[in-house]
């Protein structure tokens, strides 16, 4: 698995909060088979920066003396994280979509595309 998968994954499943980048490196490593070396880790983070699939780490907490570095996924990158494990297991990466109610002219019911009452 290349480091931007094996990092959306990690994030999706680990909550990392460190004091700095290079904790936060380290606590990845750990969680992990720790096959991404330092240069790939922070590539893979620019590269979900830049893609808008996580947070900006770097923090300065309310009331914080100090910033502190969390790895925190965006919807987006939930939803990447996702596909990518789903794609792994081997499931289809779309769930079906649900039959939407007719009316009695045959149109589809608006508001009522999710297939209850």
């Amino acid at each position: 698995m290349d480091a931007k998968s094996l990092l959306l994954t990690t994030a999706l499943r680990h909550r990392i909060s460190e004091p700095n980048i290079e904790a936060g490196f380290e606590r990845f490593r750990s969680i992990t088979d720790g096959s991404v070396d330092y240069h790939d880790f922070c590539e893979a983070i620019a590269a979900c920066l830049r893609e808008s699939l996580i947070r900006e780490p770097v923090r300065l907490p309310e009331g914080a003396l100090q910033c502190h570095w969390r790895l925190e996924l965006t919807p987006e990158g939930v939803a990447g994280a996702r596909a990518i494990v789903t794609a792994r297991e081997g499931r289809p990466t779309t769930s079906p979509t649900p039959p939407q109610r007719e009316a009695a002219d045959g149109r589809p019911t608006p508001g009522h595309d999710d297939g209850t009452e």
